[in-house]
């Protein structure tokens, strides 16, 4: 593990006016991924010291998806796999 070991893979928050709150750190696993060494760690040392608010998402998705900012939507950009 480095100096500085990386967090997650996002940042959310709530938005409430102009003031941010309730921040949530996410680390995003695909099907077959696994958290490293790395990140066990972190996790361990954020439960114990930091209890800064996280959580893993787990993403099952076939198919990929792109978004639209100007019509706000979202399409597939490819075709499922087969």
């Amino acid at each position: 593990m480095g100096a500085l070991p990386r967090l997650a893979d996002l940042l959310t928050w709530k938005q409430e006016g102009p003031i941010a709150t309730e921040p949530m750190l996410i680390e995003v696993k695909s099907r077959g991924d696994r958290l490293s060494d790395d990140q066990r760690t972190w996790i361990t040392l954020n439960h114990q010291t930091l209890h800064l608010p996280f959580r893993i998402v787990k993403v099952h998705r076939t198919e990929r998806l792109t978004f639209n900012s100007d019509s706000h939507t979202r399409s597939p950009s490819s075709p499922p796999p087969q």
